[in-house]
């Protein structure tokens, strides 16, 4: 501290107080935004999802039904060829939810800006106090 400075201690620590509460408030508007932003991301994706979703089931339907008569037309039992057919629908639903679950991970919606300022600016808080 210089000696010429004429602030008293309590000025010094009213200072102090007043600069780390504006350091929280301005981590968590970055926090806010950050979370907003990962949130919109997350909604348009879901958004997107759903539409796909309107004009795929149905190609899928058409699809597998085809696969079932194509396999009906090799003479196999009407039966046995949707159930093949069904199957094929299974395998392709599992892969398109699994991918699209692995979109919705808590990995890809974590603040790391706002993590990592946070961080920061702990460190330097600690370095002020050596």
């Amino acid at each position: 501290m210089n000696r010429d400075d004429p602030r008293s201690i309590a000025d010094l620590i009213g200072d102090a107080l007043t600069q780390g509460a504006t350091l929280l408030r301005n981590e968590a508007e970055l926090a806010r935004a950050e979370l907003a932003e990962k949130f919109a991301t997350a909604a348009r994706g879901a958004t997107l999802v759903v539409v796909g979703l309107a004009f795929v089931i149905p190609a899928i339907t058409l699809l597998l039904a085809a696969l079932a008569a194509g396999l009906m037309l090799h003479n196999l039992a009407p039966w046995l060829a949707c159930l093949i057919a069904a199957c094929v629908g299974f395998v392709i639903a599992g892969v398109a939810i699994a991918y699209g679950a692995s979109r919705f991970s808590a990995e890809r919606l974590t603040p790391k800006a706002t993590l990592d300022q946070i961080r920061r600016d702990r460190e330097a808080a600690q370095e002020l106090t050596r």
